[in-house]
């Protein structure tokens, strides 16, 4: 099982194409690293901190030449951080484990990698789906703020019971365990600084923990560093109420009910996928998250909405001769359903090799 993720290749905001990473990491301190002196969360789980050359570096950066990006950081960071401090410290873990999130997606929940590491936390496809997060057509859980950091703050207790140190497990939730485990093999070492000294791990896993740690010695004194920091977030980063669906609603006719955009509710659920909310199977139901005085609606909505009879979707590739009308026969669904789900198919020019999704009818409830 491999984790990777690319911070350093995420958006233009989190990324800088003037740094040489070589440069960086090529030269070894000529002094250890030195420990910051640091207020403990009793009961909580907090990153050991060091102050070293490598560590100015990015302080530097974040100040000097990328004040923009670390301030949009800290800014998101008051936002999201009483949901995910509150789950951190049902996990043990203090909120340093936030500035995690901070380098690896800029707290973005729609961040995605050139690798296709997904959401705030970054998880690779297969690490979520190990760590119960659901990536599907429809949805994509790595983009839930709370399920994710769920999955990563297990994550990362994981990886510090197997190396029995903070800064390994950072390491390999960057880079991977497999990775870390063949470089501490090889260059015969249990320590991080050590290991960032050899050519066992790439420029991004030896620059992640001093990365972490100039973001966090910011969050914990900005204005030293020329940062302001609003105060927390006294709303709830998102809806703390749930709807339940037991069927497959198009979310602009549940926004055009309850008078809000479309976009206002794909915000609240940032995990949806598509323009309809996620079929369920086996009398199951999907959450819909909504505020309190719009989840008292929705019964009202449910008695009078149209419902959409599709169990799932098959992904069909275009082939010469196809067509809306023989999609709709063959699989027994109608064309306005296959629109609806290809919003951007033009049904008079259809590519081959083109994909397309067809949605099953859900038999069970027609």
């Amino acid at each position: 099982m491999v984790f990777f993720s690319c911070q350093s290749r995420l958006n233009r905001d989190f990324s800088d194409r003037s740094i040489d990473p070589d440069q960086i990491i090529s030269a070894t301190d000529s002094l250890p690293p030195t420990p910051q002196k640091e207020l403990q969360d009793p009961g909580l789980v907090n990153i050991p901190m060091h102050h070293n050359s490598k560590v100015d570096f990015w302080l530097n950066y974040y100040t000097k030449r990328n004040p923009k990006t670390m301030q949009k950081w800290l800014d998101r960071r008051q936002q999201y951080a009483p949901m995910i401090t509150k789950i951190l410290k049902e996990q043990g873990l203090s909120d340093d484990f936030i500035s995690i999130a901070k380098i690896e997606s800029g707290l973005s929940m729609h961040a995605k990698s050139s690798a296709s590491a997904v959401g705030p936390w970054q998880f690779m496809k297969r690490t979520a789906l190990h760590h119960n997060l659901n990536v599907s057509y429809w949805i994509d859980e790595r983009k839930d703020l709370a399920k994710s950091t769920h999955a990563a703050a297990t994550y990362l207790k994981q990886l510090h019971k197997r190396f029995g140190d903070w800064h390994l497990a950072m390491a390999a939730y960057n880079a991977g365990q497999g990775t870390i485990n063949k470089g501490l093999r090889r260059s015969k070492t249990n320590n991080y600084w050590d290991l960032a000294k050899t050519k066992h791990i790439r420029n991004e896993t030896k620059n992640y923990i001093p990365k972490f740690m100039a973001a966090q010695m910011i969050s914990k004194d900005p204005e030293k560093y020329g940062f302001t920091m609003k105060a927390l977030s006294t709303k709830p980063s998102f809806p703390d109420e749930f709807y339940e669906l037991k069927h497959p609603y198009l979310i602009s006719e549940i926004a055009s009910y309850l008078k809000v955009s479309p976009k206002q509710i794909k915000k609240w659920n940032p995990e949806i996928l598509r323009d309809v909310t996620p079929p369920v199977r086996f009398k199951q139901t999907y959450k819909l998250r909504l505020p309190t005085h719009l989840v008292e609606k929705m019964p009202t909505f449910i008695k009078t909405a149209s419902r959409i009879e599709i169990d799932d979707v098959k992904m069909v590739r275009v082939k010469s001769g196809d067509t809306l009308s023989s999609y709709a026969k063959k699989y027994g669904v109608s064309i306005k359903a296959i629109k609806q789900h290809n919003p951007k198919l033009n049904s008079r020019r259809m590519r081959i090799g083109k994909n397309v999704a067809i949605p099953l009818p859900n038999y069970q409830q027609m």
